[in-house]
């Protein structure tokens, strides 16, 4: 009786009503029976898949490539969203028309950045998270990502102004609210600390 939504890592629910929940299965058996039938695609697949839409391409070739980090293959996690990144046109100018160019680059350059980091290269990692805020300023998790390579460096001020864009962007992405406390206790700002744990708390009390 629950239904969740897709937010970053976490995920959120909320009471719907018996009817919703079968116009939803209605609508997703079909689909499900036939993805259960092919199986799983590969990056061999997907790099010949989806001719029409070259972007949904390169964002599912992209998503496989995150994947593969709970393989602990990095390299080839990397390589599959280098591949991702050269089916797409790189945009022209930022406007309406290349939004969905722009958020695929944006997501292919903040899990390329996510892959610096787990190697412990947080300078490459740190460019990343730039670069994906560069192709979608709108971005939530590229802010929080790139206020933690700042923390890295002991730049806690400066992380502490990227967590607020990030939850200015997001406010029940509760990764940066973390973050947040984190960073005002470490500049001895308490007071601030605590807040942001109750807020958090409060927006996240599960």
């Amino acid at each position: 009786r629950l239904v969740s939504s897709f937010n970053t890592e976490e995920k959120r629910t909320a009471p719907v009503d018996r009817e919703h929940l079968l116009e939803v299965y209605a609508a997703l058996t079909p689909a499900l029976s036939t993805i259960f039938e092919v199986g799983n695609f590969g990056v061999r697949d997907l790099t010949f898949s989806y001719p029409e839409d070259p972007s949904f391409r390169a964002f599912a070739m992209v998503r496989c490539g995150a994947s593969m980090r709970s393989t602990g293959d990095l390299s080839k996690s990397s390589w599959t969203v280098e591949q991702a990144k050269r089916v797409l046109r790189t945009p022209s100018a930022h406007d309406l028309t290349d939004i969905p160019e722009r958020s695929v680059l944006s997501y292919a350059a903040r899990t390329l950045g996510v892959n610096h980091a787990l190697r412990g290269d947080w300078l490459k990692a740190g460019q990343s998270f730039l670069e994906s805020q560069a192709w979608l300023p709108t971005n939530s998790s590229a802010y929080y990502l790139w206020g933690l390579s700042l923390q890295e460096e002991g730049r806690y001020q400066e992380a502490v102004d990227s967590h607020l864009r990030s939850v200015a962007l997001d406010p029940d992405f509760r990764s940066p609210m973390i973050s947040l406390g984190e960073c005002w206790a470490r500049l001895g700002d308490y007071a601030q600390a605590v807040e942001a744990c109750e807020v958090c708390l409060h927006r996240q009390p599960d």
